[in-house]
């Protein structure tokens, strides 16, 4: 499971050399300002070309990827760290508009 203290560090990580957004159960749960139920994982929506920034930040965390998590990229990148905290970074493209 992902405490939300875990998941306060992992943006500090991130955000020292990637720009992320939060997505998922976590990402629901910061629009209510509140956890509203345990999660197994993070997920964070990160642009393409920061995808490898992204990964090496959270490396710093024990955060390794997991090419045995299903579904891989396309859809995310999955990694977890020797005690079972996860991340899946949903990789996205963004038009000129600023669209993913």
């Amino acid at each position: 499971m992902m405490a939300s203290d875990q998941v306060i560090e992992t943006l500090k990580a991130l955000a020292r050399r990637s720009q992320a957004w939060l997505d998922g159960g976590w990402g629901v749960d910061a629009l209510l300002a509140e956890q509203t139920r345990p999660h197994r994982d993070l997920d964070l929506v990160v642009a393409l070309p920061d995808l490898p920034r992204a990964q090496a930040a959270l490396g710093t965390l024990g955060l390794e990827h997991a090419p045995e998590i299903e579904p891989e990229l396309r859809a995310r990148v999955a990694l977890r760290a020797a005690d079972d905290r996860r991340v899946d970074l949903h990789p996205v493209l963004f038009d000129a508009a600023g669209n993913g």
